[in-house]
């Protein structure tokens, strides 16, 4: 149940996960069972870069099993050469945990220059940013982004709720914010 965030090791789940699995076949179940025909497999680097294992998966039921690409986006244009081999592979877009990517580079930030290579290569390729914001000032710096390349495909992971609500007062005004870019884009 412990993962690793940055340099902190925390419970993220009950103990008792100690040595629990989810394989794709007992997906595959699951979803037999409640009538669920194709999923996509979406990453969280807490758990680590498991992209192999959503191959794996894929391989083994590509009707029904597609994954999103999860990279360290800092690493700027080598992340991209990692997401084309991913994406020859049949993986789809790529997924950012903000929390996970800035926390041992927390003077970072999504619209910092080294990361145009991702977000050129995200738009022209067409594949989708799957996006978890932590924080207001990672919104703004998406907005900046999205500004930048308007024909890029962004999926704002939970709404941006964390993002929204680390402010209770100023949360409607957020989520209105969120949801006026959202329409024009």
């Amino acid at each position: 149940g412990l993962v690793k965030n940055g340099n902190m090791t925390f419970q993220f789940l009950p103990p008792a996960f100690e040595s629990s699995n989810s394989t794709y076949e007992t997906l595959l179940k699951y979803m037999d069972w409640v009538g669920v025909d194709k999923a996509i497999l979406m990453p969280n680097v807490l758990y680590g870069y498991h992209n192999d294992y959503a191959l794996e998966a894929m391989c083994f039921c590509p009707e029904r099993l597609k994954a999103i690409a999860l990279v360290d986006i800092m690493k700027g244009e080598e992340a991209v050469q990692e997401l084309k081999a991913y994406h020859a592979q049949g993986f789809r877009g790529m997924k950012i945990e903000c929390n996970s990517a800035f926390a041992c580079a927390s003077d970072k930030s999504l619209s910092q220059e080294t990361l145009e290579p991702v977000w050129q290569y995200c738009t022209k390729q067409l594949q989708p940013v799957f996006i978890h914001l932590d924080t207001f000032e990672n919104y703004l710096a998406l907005e900046q982004i999205i500004e930048r390349y308007p024909e890029m495909m962004v999926v704002i992971c939970h709404l941006g709720a964390e993002a929204i609500l680390s402010d209770p007062i100023q949360a409607d005004q957020r989520l209105e914010r969120m949801l006026s870019v959202a329409k024009t884009n």
